[in-house]
């Protein structure tokens, strides 16, 4: 995104608010949908807005991918390295996404460029056997069997989740793109608890309290032995 300011607009972020695009049977802003599937989002021309500009668009791309890395630059100055290693299969990765969760939870951001679209956490005390985490992944990707409390399908843009599963030593690193989905088990992490999930969820209509409560479902039906997590 190029953080220019005309004297009527701020251009990034008008781009944000441009009009909604039926894609895959989900009306989402063209910008709002690119910022959503982002890992790394580079803010470029940052010298020529102010502080309360550049902060303006920062928050606005926090409420649509709380999970994403921002890069403030001028002229497309990126180290390879911020770009080519995003080390997404390490224990980095998991700081990274404890991390995140972390952030997420606390920065109390609300987009009003589109209502609908937003970030999600779930952090559980769980064990889950592979067969309930794709019964899940089954569930939210492929049926759009998750509704939010007033019966709104949920649209999930984007996946991320370090599970703990049952009968392996390490976490799964789990990543979805809508329907397409990727486990890789990762190294763990000296801060990593045994048998914490973290689960992020980028979309539209997320309820958190129904993804819990759906996720329990899948942990039932698979009949897998668990500690209730809060």
């Amino acid at each position: 995104l190029h953080c220019v300011w005309r004297p009527d607009r701020h251009i990034a972020y008008e781009q944000l608010k441009e009009n909604t695009e039926d894609k895959d049977g989900v009306k989402i802003n063209a910008a709002i949908r690119q910022v959503a599937l982002a890992d790394l989002i580079i803010l470029n021309k940052c010298d020529l807005v102010s502080s309360e500009q550049k902060d303006m668009l920062v928050a606005a791309i926090r409420a649509v991918n709380g999970s994403s890395r921002r890069l403030q630059t001028t002229r497309c100055s990126v180290p390879l390295d911020d770009i080519l290693d995003l080390r997404a299969y390490s224990g980095v990765a998991q700081d990274r996404l404890t991390a995140i969760v972390n952030e997420v939870k606390n920065q109390g951001v609300s987009s009003h460029l589109d209502k609908d679209v937003g970030t999600v956490t779930l952090e559980l005390d769980l064990r889950m056997s592979r067969k309930c985490l794709e019964l899940f992944l089954q569930r939210i990707l492929w049926e759009n069997l998750a509704q939010d409390k007033k019966g709104n399908t949920m649209q999930i843009i984007r996946f991320k989740a370090l599970c703990s599963v049952t009968g392996e030593d390490q976490p799964l690193l789990v990543q979805a793109v809508y329907g397409t989905y990727d486990c890789q088990s990762v190294p763990n992490s000296k801060d990593t608890s045994d048998n914490v999930s973290r689960l992020i969820f980028i979309g539209t209509h997320l309820d958190k309290d129904c993804l819990h409560d759906l996720l329990l479902q899948c942990v039932k039906d698979t009949g897998d032995d668990h500690q209730t997590p809060d």
